[in-house]
């Protein structure tokens, strides 16, 4: 379950654990889960569940906001409103919204992890923010 966090770049995530979850389609919702809890025994089914459905609530209400990113937005909109259904990008802008925190991306660039994005951009130094791993298509996420 636990990454050896010394590969991790320590100006970001100094003391953080990862805490690995199910690769399923749920992976997004399940890590972000985990981190917005801080519960690494957390056991995210129910939580994941509940965080896609807010997500998918709070995009269809913010239609104006995401509709420019995704192509036929009510068909995306069913899609990713469906369990393992993979999230992206507009789904981690819409978590750092709706749960008013940044989300931070990191990713492993040869030994170590780096950031790799951060929603909203600009937040790079914010402690409070919901950190997750990413690696080729899979989430996980990082707790303190």
């Amino acid at each position: 379950m636990s990454l050896a966090l010394s590969r991790i770049n320590e100006a970001h995530v100094r003391g953080m654990r990862c805490r690995q979850v199910d690769a399923d389609g749920n992976c997004l919702f399940r890590a972000a889960s985990v981190a917005l809890s801080g519960d690494i025994d957390l056991h995210e089914d129910e939580s994941a569940a509940q965080l896609r459905s807010d997500v998918v609530a709070f995009m269809h209400k913010n239609r104006s906001s995401f509709e420019c990113y995704v192509d036929h937005f009510d068909t995306y909109m069913q899609k990713i409103s469906e369990e393992n259904t993979w999230g992206g990008e507009p789904e981690l802008s819409a978590i750092a919204r709706l749960k008013r925190r940044p989300v931070h991306v990191y990713k492993q660039s040869g030994d170590e992890y780096v950031l790799y994005s951060e929603y909203p951009a600009g937040t790079r130094a914010h402690r409070n923010a919901i950190s997750l791993l990413f690696d080729v298509q899979h989430y996980d996420a990082l707790l303190a």
